[in-house]
C-alpha cells in the first residue's frame, strides 16, 4: 500500500505484515491493533515452535516404540496362527481317534450281539425242525394204517398209534422265540451335542473373564429375547472366543444367536418356546464368565414382567393411560 516502505512491523491483530507508515495510518496502536516489530514476534514464534519440536520428540519416540511394537506382533502373527493351527488339528484328531474307537467298539457290538442272537436262533430252529419231524413221521404213519390198513393191523397198531398222537400233541413246545430286533441308541442327540461341541476348544485372547458381564433381559415366551454380555479387551486388535449355551427346563438345547456389537458388546439371542427357568451358560475364552449358567426365567405371553404405578390421580399413580414408549436408554414414559 504505502511503495517504497520496508515491512517492518506485524499486527498481531490483524496478522499482517505492515510498514512505519502503516503503524501512523491503518494500524495505529491501540484497541483494535497491536504492531509489534517483526524481529520480536519471530523471535516469540521462534521460541514457540522450538518448544512445539522439544514436546513432538517424545511422541516420535512413543509413536516410533509403537510401530516397532506393531510389527513385532505382525512378525509373530504368521507363527502364532501355525502353533494354534496345529494344536487344533492335533486336539480335534485325539477327539476324531476317540470317536473313531468308540465307533469300532459299538460297531463290534453290534457284530457279537448279531453272532449270538444268530446262533440262539439257529437252535431254536433246529428244536422246533425236529420236533416237526416227529411230529409229521407220526402223522404220515397214521394216515397210511388209517387209509390203506387192514382191520387187524389196525388193531394191532391202533393203541399204540393213538398214544403216540397223543404224547406229541400233548407236548409243551416253546414254539415263539424270545428275540427282537436290536438298535442302535443315540445316547446324545446329534443336535445336543452340536452344541455341546461349541465347548470343546476355542480361540483364547487377552481378554480378562473376571471383567466380562452378562445382562440377562426379561423373557416372554415365543418372543425374540436377548442377553447382553460387555467384554474388556486388553488386546483391541483381539477378538474373544464367546459361546453360549441354553437349555429348557426339560434339558433340551435352546438355539442361541451371538452377535458383536461395538465397544466389546455381545448379544446372545433366542426365542423360548416353553414357559420355566432356562438355564444359560456364557463363556470367554473357554472359561464360564462370573454367575454363568445363567438362570433365565420365561413368563407367559399374558404375564406382566414389568408393573408402573396403580390407578388413581397421585404422584406414582395413572387414571386412563392410553399408550407406553421407550427411548434409546431404556427410559419408560406412560
Amino acid at each position: 500500500k504505502h511503495k517504497n516502505q520496508e515491512l517492518v512491523f506485524y499486527c498481531e491483530s490483524c496478522k499482517a505484515l505492515i510498514c512505519t507508515a502503516c503503524t501512523v495510518v491503518d494500524h495505529r496502536p491501540g484497541k483494535d491493533h497491536n504492531p509489534v516489530e517483526i524481529a520480536i514476534v519471530a523471535q516469540n514464534t521462534k521460541e514457540t515452535l522450538q518448544g512445539l519440536l522439544q514436546d513432538m520428540d517424545p511422541r516420535l519416540k512413543e509413536m516410533q516404540s509403537s510401530v516397532a511394537e506393531v510389527e513385532r506382533k505382525m512378525s509373530t502373527l504368521t507363527p502364532s496362527k501355525e502353533a494354534a493351527t496345529d494344536q487344533a488339528k492335533a486336539y480335534f484328531r485325539r477327539l476324531h481317534d476317540l470317536l473313531q474307537k468308540h465307533e469300532e467298539e459299538v460297531l463290534n457290538q453290534i457284530d457279537e450281539q448279531c453272532r449270538a442272537d444268530g446262533k440262539a436262533l439257529q437252535t431254536k430252529k433246529d428244536d422246533i425242525e425236529f420236533e416237526l419231524a416227529g411230529l409229521t413221521s407220526a402223522q404220515t404213519f397214521c394216515q397210511q394204517a388209517v387209509e390203506h390198513g387192514s382191520d387187524w393191523h389196525i388193531l394191532e397198531v391202533g393203541d399204540q398209534v393213538q398214544t403216540r398222537l397223543e404224547t406229541l400233541l400233548t407236548k409243551q413246545l416253546d414254539l415263539e422265540s424270545d428275540w427282537s430286533e436290536f438298535q442302535f441308541v443315540e445316547d446324545t442327540v446329534v443336535a445336543g451335542f452340536a452344541e455341546e461341541a461349541k465347548n470343546f476348544g476355542g480361540l483364547k485372547t487377552n481378554v480378562d473373564v473376571s471383567d466380562c458381564k452378562v445382562v440377562v433381559k426379561p423373557a416372554v415366551q415365543g418372543f425374540p429375547c436377548a442377553a447382553v454380555l460387555t467384554t474388556v479387551n486388553t488386546d483391541l486388535d483381539a477378538r474373544p472366543y464367546v459361546a453360549a449355551n441354553m437349555k429348557d427346563p426339560s434339558g433340551k438345547c435352546v438355539n442361541t444367536q451371538l452377535q458383536m456389537k461395538s465397544g466389546g458388546e455381545w448379544e446372545i439371542s433366542y426365542t423360548l418356546k416353553v414357559t420355566g427357568t432356562h438355564r444359560l451358560e456364557v463363556k470367554v475364552n473357554s472359561q464360564h464368565v462370573a454367575g454363568s449358567p445363567f438362570d433365565v426365567n420365561a413368563q407367559k405371553k399374558d404375564t406382566p414382567v414389568l408393573t408402573i404405578g396403580q390407578k388413581g390421580s397421585g404422584v406414582g399413580e395413572l387414571n386412563l393411560p392410553l399408550g407406553i414408549a421407550v427411548d434409546k436408554d431404556g427410559n419408560i414414559a406412560v
